[in-house]
């Protein structure tokens, strides 16, 4: 799936190498620009990039003649921005997904259902990779992040119902959009990336290797910003209960009895008695359960799943208004 979202970039970059020499003027002006290629501001004005590329595959000394420092920098930043601004809404995003996934068990009441759910979000993961390409190369790049993004902000709404109509075929969405997601931002990095070392003339490995360092501390994050919110909006799930049992078929062993054991004759027999049968000894020996489970208040539940869309929603609203779009000709 990332393979061949990474080498769509790659291509477009290598054509532009290889095209035949043009006449770079350096005069190039907004209008003379397709309304899907970026313009960067140089020395020499506003220049589409597929022209600085050539200009600086042909002769490398035309980095120095378009760019100059406070230019190179002012590159770094913006790139950095998108960057970290794409990792923000993945942030948001995922901390929705991963506090409904890791809380769903306890919230829903058919466990079977929890689980189909589980493994549902799995089972399109293929087809939402394969279907990265054509959708990056009829609505481009932006349009693609914002529609899975959208899609996805639908997991936590089918929770309300919580029925295998409404939870199933979302789970099966969501997976095939969250596979999506990822293609589509190794495409929007990397061509990040490559204009930031064409500009900079930093390594482009090393700039990538920041940029994913980035996105995926995002993504590391959001599973802990996920549970912290889950436990603070829903509280305790187990209330600490007396461990033993004061039944007459519970036996207790006190500090006597255990004096009287150490002074037993080793060719004695000791047996357990009050006891009804094995199924009382191990992990089942006291009666009661240590931890009792309580039942998550409705309203309890309505605060979560709206805080969890609330957060799904974040996610598109941070890529439509801060992302720019950026398209490699």
């Amino acid at each position: 799936m990332l393979g061949s979202s990474v080498l769509l970039p790659s291509l477009n970059f290598i054509n532009e190498y290889h095209r035949p020499s043009i006449d770079l003027s350096f005069e190039a002006t907004e209008s003379d620009v397709s309304a899907d290629e970026e313009c960067l501001d140089t020395l020499q004005g506003c220049i589409p990039i597929s022209q600085i590329a050539q200009a600086i595959a042909e002769d490398p000394s035309n980095r120095k003649v378009l760019f100059d420092d406070e230019l190179i920098k002012s590159s770094e930043r913006r790139y950095y921005k998108r960057t970290v601004l794409l990792s923000i809404s993945f942030l948001f995003m995922y901390s929705s997904f991963y506090s409904i996934r890791n809380s769903q068990n306890s919230l829903v009441e058919d466990k079977t259902l929890s689980l189909a759910s589980y493994g549902a979000v799995n089972s399109l993961m293929v087809f939402g990779g394969v279907s990265g390409g054509p959708l990056i190369h009829r609505i481009k790049i932006k349009p693609t992040l914002l529609i899975a993004m959208l899609i996805m902000a639908l997991y936590p709404v089918s929770q309300y119902l919580k029925t295998y109509y409404s939870l199933i075929p979302t789970s099966m969405i969501t997976g095939a959009m969250s596979a999506l997601l990822w293609g589509v931002q190794a495409v929007y990095l990397m061509n990040t990336a490559r204009i930031c070392s064409l500009v900079s003339g930093k390594s482009l490995s090393t700039i990538v290797s920041v940029y994913n360092g980035i996105i995926f501390a995002c993504l590391l994050s959001s599973n802990i910003l996920g549970n912290v919110m889950c436990s603070f909006i829903l509280g305790s799930f187990y209330s600490l209960t007396d461990p033993v049992s004061t039944s007459s078929n519970s036996s207790i062993i006190t500090n006597s009895d255990l004096s009287l054991l150490h002074s037993t004759p080793s060719n004695m027999t000791i047996t357990t008695v009050g006891v009804e049968s094995a199924a009382q000894c191990g992990i089942d020996f006291y009666e009661n359960p240590i931890f009792a489970s309580e039942t998550v208040s409705v309203y309890k539940q309505y605060l979560f799943y709206g805080t969890t869309t609330g957060l799904a929603l974040l996610g598109p609203l941070t890529v439509f208004f801060f992302v720019k779009p950026i398209e490699v000709p």
